[in-house]
This record gives C-alpha cells, structure tokens and sequence, in this order.
C-alpha cells in the first residue's frame, strides 16, 4: 500500500496529508472525477455567471479546482483545507494561473 492508512479517532478532525498526492491521481485525475467536476460547475454555472461579485467559501477545498474556478468568473474566493498538503498546492496553482483567490 503506497499511502498507509491512519486509524480513524472518532470526533477528531482528519487531514488528507498522508493521501494528497493518491486524491490527486486517483479522484481529481479519474474520469469519474473529471466527470464530478464538470457536473459541480454546470449545476453552479448559473450562479457563478451573475454579475456581481460574490464571497465565496470553499472549506476542505482539496486542490482548490473549485476555489479557482470561482475565482476565474469575477468572485472573491476563501480557500481552505485542513491538509497542508493541499494548501501548498493551492498556492501553487493560484500563483501559476494568476488567479485572484486567498488560500
């Protein structure tokens, strides 16, 4: 097992750190998670293209595809993840393409 799992402590946060980089192969970069992603922004499109500006929080964002998204049509986007991890990564893409989110 490339990432070993961590025993589950009940009522306590969990963080993705130790299967970041697994998330990002196998549910990120799936078809299955491909086809999620474009269902999520078709469901959210209408929102997304109003004219004003919203204020847009994406808890437990993962690697931000949504949060950059968003960001991409005009909003204010509040990126957060448990996982630091991810929060590096987020970072990285917003720098990468120039999006205009606060990871």
């Amino acid at each position: 097992m490339l990432f070993p799992k961590k025993p589950r402590i009940p009522n306590q946060d969990q963080s993705f750190d130790d299967r970041a980089l697994h998330l990002q192969k196998n549910i990120y970069g799936s078809d299955k998670g491909k086809l999620r992603l474009l269902i999520l922004q078709r469901d959210l499109q209408p929102i997304a293209d109003k004219a004003q500006s919203l204020s847009v929080l994406d808890a437990g964002c993962g690697m931000g595809l949504m949060s950059e998204w968003f960001a991409q049509r005009g909003h204010n986007v509040f990126a957060c993840d448990s996982s630091e991890i991810n929060a590096s990564l987020i970072i990285l893409i917003a720098s990468a393409n120039k999006s205009v989110f606060n990871p």
